[in-house]
C-alpha cells in the first residue's frame, strides 16, 4: 500500500517527466535525511521553546536554500533552474510530509516569483533574483486574508469586494492603510536574521484604491521588509504555524514608479506590482478597456 506514495508512483506521468520524478525522489530522500529528524524541534519541542523553534525553522529553511529548491521556478536567464510547474507542486508536497511551515516558506518564495513573471516586472526580478539564487536565505511573504473577510479576497465571484486594506493615491505616492490576518512568515526584521537566515524581503500586499471598485481597482504592492508603518501582532501561540496572526500597515507610503521597467532606489518605500488579468501596475491605475 505505501508503494503507491513514492514519487514513481503517486506523480503521473501525464503531467511530468522521468526527470521530474526524479528530482522528487531527491526531494523525499534529503526530507527523509534533514527534515524528518527535527520535526518535533521545529514546533519548540515539548516545552515550546520559541528560542529552539526559531533556531530549527531557519537552519532547516537554510538548507531547503542550499538544495535549490526556492530557485527551482525562477527563469535560467535571471540564475534559477527553470523547472516547471510540476516541480514546483512535488516540492510542496514532499516538504510538506515533514512539515508545512516549512513547505509554506519555499513556496512563498515560488509564488512571488510567479507574481513577478505574470506582470512582466523584470525589473523587480533583477533586483531581488540575487537574493533568491545565490548563497544566503531569504524568506518572503503574501499578505491577502483579512479579518473582516477571510481567505473569500480569493473567490474570483466577488471581484475583491470584501478587500479593505486601502491605498489612497496622494501626489506621487501612494499611502496604505489596514490589517491583514495569518500573514506569514512575517514579523519584526530582526527576527529573520541569524541562525542561517539573511533576512525578509518583504511583503506581496493585496490593496485596494477604492473598496467599492471591485476588480478594477485591486492590485498587489510590494512593499519591503524594513518599510516605516509595519507593525505585528505578538506571535499566536497554537498547534502548527506558531506565527504573528496580524499585520498592521498604517500610514505606509510607497513611491509611484514613472514606468514599468523603473527601478524605485528608496528601498524604504514600495512599488505596484500588476493589476488583476496579469497587466502591470505602475503609477495611476492601469484602465481597461
Amino acid at each position: 500500500m505505501y508503494d503507491m506514495l513514492e514519487p514513481a508512483q503517486k506523480y503521473s506521468q501525464a503531467f511530468c517527466t522521468p526527470e521530474d520524478i526524479a528530482t522528487a525522489v531527491e526531494i523525499r530522500k534529503f526530507v527523509d535525511k534533514e527534515l524528518m529528524p527535527h520535526r518535533h524541534d521545529l514546533e519548540g519541542g515539548w516545552h515550546r521553546d520559541e528560542t529552539l523553534a526559531r533556531k530549527t525553522v531557519h537552519s532547516l529553511y537554510a538548507k531547503l536554500v542550499d538544495l535549490g529548491v526556492t530557485k527551482s521556478n525562477l527563469p535560467e536567464e535571471f540564475g534559477g533552474l527553470g523547472m516547471s510547474p510540476m516541480v514546483r507542486t512535488m516540492i510542496n508536497e514532499e516538504l510538506s510530509r515533514a512539515d508545512i511551515g516549512l513547505a509554506t516558506m519555499v513556496g512563498k518564495i515560488h509564488w512571488i516569483v510567479s507574481f513577478m513573471l505574470a506582470g512582466k516586472r523584470s525589473d523587480l526580478l533583477e533586483e531581488l533574483a540575487p537574493q533568491i539564487v545565490g548563497g544566503e536565505s531569504w524568506t518572503a511573504c503574501v499578505a491577502i486574508t483579512e479579518p473582516g473577510g477571510g481567505a473569500n479576497i480569493e473567490d474570483p465571484a466577488l471581484e475583491f469586494q470584501t478587500l479593505r486594506v486601502v491605498a489612497r493615491e496622494e501626489g506621487d505616492e501612494y499611502v496604505i492603510n489596514g490589517h491583514k490576518l495569518w500573514p506569514g512568515p512575517s514579523g519584526p526584521v530582526d527576527y529573520f536574521k541569524g541562525d542561517g537566515m539573511s533576512g525578509h524581503m518583504g511583503y506581496w500586499t493585496i490593496a485596494t484604491t477604492d473598496p467599492q471598485g471591485g476588480r478594477d481597482c485591486a492590485g498587489l504592492f510590494y512593499v519591503p521588509a524594513d518599510a516605516e508603518g509595519l507593525e505585528f501582532s505578538q506571535p499566536y501561540q497554537k498547534m502548527g504555524f506558531p506565527g504573528p496572526i496580524r499585520m498592521v500597515i498604517s500610514g505606509l507610503k510607497m513611491c509611484v514608479s514613472p514606468s514599468a521597467t523603473a527601478s524605485i532606489p528608496n528601498r524604504a518605500r514600495g512599488r505596484t506590482l500588476l493589476k488583476p488579468a496579469s497587466s502591470v501596475w505602475v503609477g495611476s491605475p492601469v484602465q481597461h478597456g
